[in-house]
């Protein structure tokens, strides 16, 4: 499980300014990762029985690479925009690519037998208010008022909301890489105030599992 650290700027009006778009790359290694298992029940009439047990056994975990991120951090850090630029509610402003990419997991072609190798978002250091659509909230109390992240998946507008994600397979092999392609944007959410100039940070949480 890790988690990525999204950090950004909103700045007033009259202020401007940025932040430095990303630049690098990021190499973990993860955890390692198993099908498992799971399964209905079967009813049937007798004295007994034989059950048969089937598992995995992998020899390393995934090597995983976040590119996107800065300077070797597992920070995302999205270029600085005007608060005017959030004044319509709902909308995703400054869609910033990064990926999850993946290799060296046992499953060159990304399955294991019947399951797919997924990635889905468990996780998060919080959502904006009980009724949004996953946004996650700056956690910055003194920084900028009715902004949040909005996730989502390259030119959507639905919205990744971590721990009820249903993960997605790879988009691609890039001949070494299994690509898991996302976006981050700022949002300013719906039944909120103006949104105010200021710092807003974040971080959502991701696995790989197998389904």
């Amino acid at each position: 499980m890790k988690k990525i650290y999204l950090g950004l700027m909103v700045t007033a009006a009259l202020l401007g300014g940025s932040v430095a778009a990303y630049a690098g790359d990021d190499v973990v290694e993860s955890a390692g990762y198993h099908p498992g298992g799971g399964g209905g029940d079967d009813t049937t009439t007798g004295t007994g029985g034989t059950l048969l047990f089937d598992g995995d056994v992998y020899t390393g975990s995934c090597k995983i690479k976040v590119v996107g991120v800065k300077d070797g951090s597992n920070t995302i850090y999205l270029n600085s925009v005007r608060t005017s630029a959030l004044s319509t509610k709902g909308d995703l402003v400054n869609r910033t690519d990064f990926s999850i990419n993946l290799k060296d997991c046992g499953d060159p072609d990304g399955k294991h037998g019947t399951f797919t190798r997924k990635v889905k978002w468990t996780g998060s250091s919080g959502l904006y208010g009980s009724g949004n659509p996953g946004y996650l909230k700056n956690t910055d109390n003194t920084g900028a008022a009715n902004v949040a992240f909005a996730l989502t998946n390259p030119g959507s507008n639905s919205i990744i909301k971590p721990g009820s994600d249903a993960g997605k397979a790879r988009d691609l092999n890039d001949g070494t890489w299994d690509v898991y392609k996302y976006q981050v944007s700022y949002v300013s959410p719906a039944g909120s105030g103006n949104p105010t100039g200021g710092h807003v940070s974040a971080n959502a949480t991701y696995q790989i599992f197998y389904e």
